[in-house]
């Protein structure tokens, strides 16, 4: 019974899309470093373990989207108006468009990343934000052409906690991926994200009106109990999912406005 609820309410959020009924819902994500709006390389952010860091790019994908209802039914976003690459250094990358029909939202819920039948579909069926050769003349790139893989989340920047390099340059990079392997099994960094909506005010989705619900991003939660003199390039390896359990931890609820209520 559950499964057919599941299979017919998501019928009717495509009928509604496809015929101009649903109301729009857009996700905010806003970035934050030590509390505070997150500016790339011209400001330094304290860690929690005191460490100094600059931030010069944050990057990821989210996808796989899913509102829960009160009346306990969930609501998953068809996938092709669900992958998203949210870029630091794009403000309307932060804006995620959906459409959904009305009715009242007590969660939402995403994947950080891009799930293994997404990454092992055809190369001419991923496009858009899944091109894997997007991005990569400005070292922008969330594909690993070595790996044949996405990477799930990107962030870099500098730290003087940081020995230095043959160049002087003190940097960070983590760039992670993984989603479990396709023959054989492999780090699986594929991380589901849910944010509880305030239990006295849900998400009211009502036709013909806008609302925008405000997700943060605390930045400095990556580096939790990282050792940024030893753990400052970190990809494939086995500290890869410490840093995945890390990003997945510092999304929160930042609020939700009705603009034309």
């Amino acid at each position: 019974m559950r499964f057919t609820r599941h299979i017919l309410y998501t019928l009717s959020l495509f009928l509604c899309t496809a015929f101009g009924a649903a109301a729009q819902l857009t996700l905010r994500f806003d970035h934050r470093a030590a509390g505070k709006k997150l500016l790339t390389d011209t400001v330094s952010y304290q860690t929690a373990a005191g460490d100094s860091i600059t931030i010069s790019l944050l990057q990821y994908y989210i996808s796989n989207i899913e509102l829960h209802k009160t009346n306990g039914e969930k609501l998953v976003i068809p996938q092709g108006q669900s992958v998203f690459l949210i870029r630091q250094s794009a403000n309307d990358s932060r804006l995620l468009p959906l459409y959904v029909p009305a009715g009242s939202y007590t969660a939402i819920s995403f994947l950080v990343g891009v799930d293994s039948l997404t990454s092992t579909l055809p190369i001419e069926s991923r496009t858009g934000v899944l091109d894997p050769g997007s991005g990569m003349a400005n070292g922008e790139g969330m594909y690993w052409t070595w790996n044949s893989g996405y990477i799930f989340f990107k962030m870099e920047g500098t730290s003087p906690s940081i020995p230095p390099d043959k160049t002087g340059f003190r940097e960070y990079q983590y760039h992670i991926g993984g989603y479990g392997g396709y023959n054989t099994p492999t780090i699986n960094n594929i991380r589901r994200v849910t944010i509880p909506l305030p239990s006295n005010a849900p998400l009211r989705i009502r036709d013909n009106k806008k609302s925008i619900v405000h997700i943060r991003f605390e930045a400095t939660e990556v580096v939790k109990h990282i050792d940024l003199k030893q753990q400052h390039h970190i990809m494939l390896a086995p500290e890869s999912s410490h840093i995945a359990d890390n990003y997945a931890a510092a999304f929160s609820y930042g609020g939700t406005e009705y603009p034309n209520k």
